[in-house]
This record gives C-alpha cells, structure tokens and sequence, in this order.
C-alpha cells in the first residue's frame, strides 16, 4: 500500500489528535459517572480507584501522584476524606518511614465495584467494534508512550516531586 501524500497525511494526523482529544472527553465524563455511582468526588475517586490499582500493597503518595499527573500535596485533601470515611489507609512505608502508603480497605474496594459496569459496557463495545484489538492495542501503547515522551519534556519542577 503506498504512503499518503504529506497534505493528506497531515489532514489524517490532525484527526486522530482531535479524536484523542474526543477520546480523552468522554474517559473523563465516564469517570465522573463512575465516581458519582461510587458517591465520592472525582478526586477522590481517581485516588481510590489509582490506589486499589496496586492491589493488596498499594502504593505510596509519590506512585499514586506520578500515576495521576499531579504533585503529591494535590493529594492530602482526597486522601484525608478517603482515610475519614474508611475507604483508604495511609500507613508509614516500610521501605521508607518518611513516605505513606496508601492502601485501599475493603469498603473501599466495594465502593469502587459501583462503577465497575461502565468498564464492562465499555470493554463490549470495544470487542464488538474493534475486530483487532491487539493491533489497537498495539497503536495506542506506541501513542500513549510518545504522548508521555512530550509530557516529560514539557513537565515543570514539580515533575521530580
């Protein structure tokens, strides 16, 4: 198959920027539902739903923030309201005493199974609609890793945080 012209290759690359940028609207509108099911703000349910993530050890405040895209101290204000509420347990790492693992509790863990469905529905349409979806695997990782390529680049001094 020959290579598109550069015009029409340009025209195609701005596409596929819009329909991540698409992409991107609706993952965050999906995630609002999914925490308005859960009955947490979206902070605190990206911390709990990043934090349940690392499974039984969870992760400290410095993994949950790298995760997540945000300085540390961003996460003191969901992380007290997920420790008050009993959904989340800040511990001392054992690793590292000045460090704080985060780690989901059992409630938090049910709390998070409220917005599970929308990844199923999600998940079916993918294999419906998908007829390769290790090939849009495949694109989406080399995308995804050229995308964090430029974000690392453009990071501020908060990025060694």
């Amino acid at each position: 198959m020959a290579e598109p012209d550069p015009q029409t290759q340009a025209m195609y690359t701005a596409k596929v920027i819009e329909q991540l940028q698409q992409i991107s609207g609706y993952m965050d509108s999906l995630r609002a539902v999914q925490a308005n099911r859960a009955g947490l703000p979206v902070a605190a349910f990206n911390l709990l739903s990043c934090v349940a993530g690392f499974g039984e050890e969870g992760c400290t405040v410095s993994q949950a923030a790298a995760r997540l895209g945000v300085r540390p101290q961003a996460l003191n204000t969901p992380a007290a309201r997920l420790a008050e509420d009993e959904l989340l347990s800040r511990q001392v790492d054992q690793a590292d005493s000045r460090a704080r693992r985060l780690v989901a509790t059992a409630s938090g863990n049910e709390r998070m199974r409220a917005g599970r469905k929308i990844l199923e529905d999600l998940a079916a349409i993918i294999a419906e609609q998908v007829p390769a979806a290790n090939v849009a695997h495949l694109i989406l990782s080399r995308l995804l890793s050229g995308m964090q390529t430029i974000a690392d680049a453009n990071a501020g001094p908060e990025k060694d945080l």
